[in-house]
């Protein structure tokens, strides 16, 4: 039982240390590719978002394709996940 209990108490100051050093050096861990702060407009991804359905709610008058291709290239690739946060602004 002692074992047990050691074994939770280094797993919880494991923690506790990792998430400290990561705060103190801006580590995000939703979204690590973060835009720089003044880089253009920001959009935080939502449940069942793509990048074409993001794609196509914010640039309805020229090729979606050009558009997704702009967010992929911006935003570190075309994988998103939710909470992350896109440049979407040019």
């Amino acid at each position: 039982m002692a074992g047990v209990l050691l074994v939770l108490l280094g797993a919880g100051l494991w923690t506790m240390a990792t998430w400290a050093v990561n705060s103190s050096i801006g580590v995000d861990p939703v979204g690590a590719d973060r835009p720089a702060a003044g880089s253009g407009e920001l959009y935080i991804v939502q449940p069942g978002d793509t990048l074409w359905s993001i794609a196509a709610g914010i640039d309805s008058d020229s090729d979606v394709r050009d558009t997704v291709d702009y967010l992929a290239d911006t935003n570190g690739g075309s994988s998103i996940l939710v909470g992350q946060r896109l440049v979407i602004g040019r």
